[in-house]
């Protein structure tokens, strides 16, 4: 079975660079403008930044494990 390590990036819409999150912050801002995150989550699984107004949030994948 693999399994991949992920970690929550967040880029606030006038800086230039990503800055980590952690994963608790992430889903609270995430849940505060959505209410529902799964659908959210499962785009950001499958590569989407999602755009706010606090900043664009992204998933980025750090290696896989076997």
């Amino acid at each position: 079975m693999n399994f991949k390590l992920t970690q929550f990036e967040v880029k606030h819409l006038d800086a230039k660079n990503w800055r980590y999150i952690s994963e608790v912050a992430a889903l609270e801002l995430l849940h505060d403008k959505y209410h529902r995150i799964t659908p959210i989550l499962s785009q950001m699984l499958q590569g989407k930044e999602i755009t706010t107004p606090d900043g664009i949030f992204r998933i980025r994948v750090l290696k896989s494990i076997k």
